[in-house]
């Protein structure tokens, strides 16, 4: 397997990985979603119950108000029948007013009880919304676990390939090549081997008979103190300058 395979086989790993990320995001949204749905539904059956709750709280006040407003027209026959004397239309009056009475207290009570009720939903609903935020938190863990897997993985990845990234600068990559030693893929002494086999003899050419060199004989003449007309006399810097012998 060269490098490019080895390269291409890592990045279909982390595809992979990617892949599988994307899914299981995607699983742990859709039971969120049912998550939701349940528990929209248990409170949407609550608010049906505390509805029905407050129409019936508002039913018994109704009925409330009713019975005082007989109480208040039994008020004259009550009135009559004690001026009068009539004792048996009192008490039918009494009879009728502690049944009213006693409606009222029953009433009141219920009015009561159900104001101070925690009105709660329905025991199936709960239960699936229960098993819903069940299932939603075995799916967070799952991802939570997998999340947790892939940055430690990752982690320990990214050692290896910073080791390998540091072998592979040019400033750090050695490799041998029998007795050449590379850096950077430059083999030193290579130079060295090619320049010694490529070198050429060197040609020995017949040395040149050195010729005399050519004197300026009037320069010589005039050197030495000898001139065709003077005679001798001294050339000598600094001397005498005598005049010819």
């Amino acid at each position: 397997m060269n490098i490019t395979e080895i390269l291409t086989q890592a990045q279909m790993s982390s595809d992979a990985v990617t892949d599988l990320l994307i899914e299981l995001a995607q699983q742990n949204k859709e039971v969120t979603a049912t998550a939701q749905h349940m528990c929209d539904l248990y409170f949407a059956d609550v608010r049906l119950r505390e509805k029905g709750i407050r129409d019936k709280v508002a039913a018994l006040e109704k009925q409330m108000t009713e019975l005082d407003t007989q109480i208040r027209g039994m008020q004259a026959a009550v009135v009559d029948a004690a001026g009068t004397g009539d004792a048996d239309t009192f008490a039918q009056e009494q009879d009728k007013l502690a049944k009213i009475e006693a409606r009222k207290a029953a009433i009141s009570t219920q009015i009561k009880m159900l104001r101070a009720a925690h009105v709660r939903g329905s025991e199936e609903l709960y239960q699936a919304a229960c098993d819903a935020y069940s299932d939603l938190a075995k799916a967070n863990s799952a991802y939570e676990k997998a999340l947790d897997e892939i940055h430690l993985a990752t982690e320990e990845q990214a050692k290896v390939w910073d080791k390998l990234e540091e072998k592979s600068e040019y400033t750090h990559w050695y490799a041998n090549i029998g007795q050449f030693s590379c850096k950077g893929g430059e083999v030193r002494a290579f130079e060295r081997v090619r320049e010694h086999y490529n070198a050429q003899p060197e040609t020995s050419s017949p040395k040149k008979e050195e010729s005399a060199p050519v004197v300026n004989i009037e320069l010589a003449r005039y050197q030495v103190g000898v001139h065709p007309d003077k005679g001798h006399f001294t050339s000598t810097p600094g001397g005498s300058g005598n005049g010819p012998l």
